[in-house]
């Protein structure tokens, strides 16, 4: 066939292709099978092995023998689905491997990021000095009023490093954090020792269930009974 209006269309050669294969499957048949080649050398060329060459006699006699064409058609079709579930699994490692790479490099901790109210109660405690050593030890439960001058304290997960008026001792303290009313909002304890010349007593405070607003901060030695108090805004 010459000249384009002469040539197939790639429908026409389709159907044309599956017409001769349905012709092939039944018109050529070989009870027998004599001179066949054998079901391995089949399969092999079904899986376009390069071990076995695609000879033109090969090729010719499948064309021509129903038995031999149906079973390598058999093997063909087994193959293209099996390179088919490949290509999706390899596929779909693909994709996974690329997540996992996506999230270590925007998440390099390895987790996903939590929700808020799981930060809130899974996060570090964030590191806060609370200094009163311009204080001086107030006597009783009044707290001394210092203006603008309070101390400020941020709401949540605390790891507080207090430190202490001078002339503060070593020692075990109490800490009452007190609200206007006068209740007690939160206790907690803490060995206070000297640093660099400074008395510093730690404290691992909750603070992220108040609300913020002026907070009364008691703190005493075990050993005393009287509260030194302290005006302080948690924010």
């Amino acid at each position: 066939m010459n000249g384009p209006d002469k040539a197939f269309s790639r429908r026409q050669e389709k159907s044309l292709l599956r017409i001769a294969a349905q012709i092939t499957r039944s018109a050529f048949d070989s009870p027998q099978r004599i001179g066949c080649p054998k079901s391995q050398t089949l399969k092999l060329l079904a899986q376009r092995s390069p071990s076995v060459g695609e000879s033109p006699d090969l090729i010719d006699h499948i064309a021509t023998c129903s038995p031999c064409f149906n079973e390598y058609s058999r093997y063909r079709t087994a193959h293209k689905r099996r390179v088919a579930i490949w290509f999706w699994l390899a596929s779909f490692a693909l994709l996974a491997l690329c997540f996992l790479l996506v999230r270590a490099r925007i998440w390099p901790t390895g987790q996903a990021p939590a929700f808020k109210n799981e930060i809130a109660g899974g996060a570090q405690p964030l590191g806060q000095v609370l200094d009163l050593r311009l204080s001086s030890i107030p006597r009783g439960d009044a707290p001394e009023s210092q203006g603008a001058q309070l101390p400020r304290i941020p709401r949540g997960k605390l790891a507080l490093s207090i430190y202490l008026p001078t002339g503060s001792e070593d020692g075990v303290y109490q800490i009452a954090l007190v609200n206007a009313s006068g209740r007690d909002m939160l206790t907690a304890s803490g060995q206070a020792t000297r640093q660099n010349y400074v008395e510093v007593l730690p404290a691992s405070l909750d603070l992220g269930r108040f609300p913020a607003g002026r907070y009364e901060l008691r703190i005493r030695r075990r050993e005393e009974r009287q509260w030194n108090s302290y005006l302080v805004v948690i924010e």
